[in-house]
């Protein structure tokens, strides 16, 4: 997987939706809770995509009228397993599919814009010799032409992914996401350099 950016849900100033909405209500006990980190410790990763729910029955939708693309959260898509975080979360939640978090077209598109509007990528292989890292490149390739219609489409046919690494005490921050290869996603002109 690559990462094309980061950018948490909204709101993200001055509270994150992730440590003050996401951890608390929809995050688990971390594996290493009593163990590793405190006995309080929730964790909440999850890849998200546009086809399909999580076995915790959380996808992304994209709302064209309303544009933004949501995080909605339904407890009838819940695997059976996690009845008793789905209990909890539903107390919170309540019974019917929701948004539980989102981001504006408007903000997402300045950040594609910002981060992957025109792209060189770069395949390397790399070794240390006496301390010096050394790269030999095998493929280098010009990525042009970005569409932001061809980001929402990759959401929506999961194309593209959205990744959350979040703890109680860390949160990696949110990414977007693509399989490398897939560059036709988001670029309608790619020339290789190398």
């Amino acid at each position: 997987m690559i990462t094309l950016f980061h950018i948490d849900p909204n709101p993200r100033k001055p509270e994150s939706v992730v440590s003050k909405i996401l951890l608390p209500n929809y995050g688990w006990s971390h594996k290493e809770a009593g163990k590793k980190y405190s006995e309080r410790e929730m964790s909440f990763r999850a890849t998200l995509n546009g086809l399909n729910y999580t076995d915790r029955g959380i996808k992304l939708n994209v709302e064209s009228v309303k544009r933004t693309v949501d995080i909605v959260f339904n407890p009838e898509k819940t695997d059976i397993r996690h009845k008793p975080w789905l209990e909890k979360v539903v107390d919170y939640h309540g019974k019917e599919e929701n948004v539980i978090a989102s981001w504006s077209f408007d903000d997402l598109q300045t950040k594609c814009v910002g981060k992957i509007r025109n792209t060189i990528y770069v395949i390397a292989d790399s070794r240390t010799i006496d301390g010096q890292e050394e790269f030999q490149y095998e493929k280098i390739e010009l990525l042009e032409d970005f569409a932001f219609n061809n980001f929402l489409r990759g959401l929506i046919n999961g194309k593209i992914l959205v990744d959350f690494d979040a703890r109680t005490g860390h949160n990696h921050g949110t990414k977007f996401r693509i399989k490398q290869n897939n560059w036709e996603v988001l670029f309608s002109k790619i020339t290789e350099l190398k």
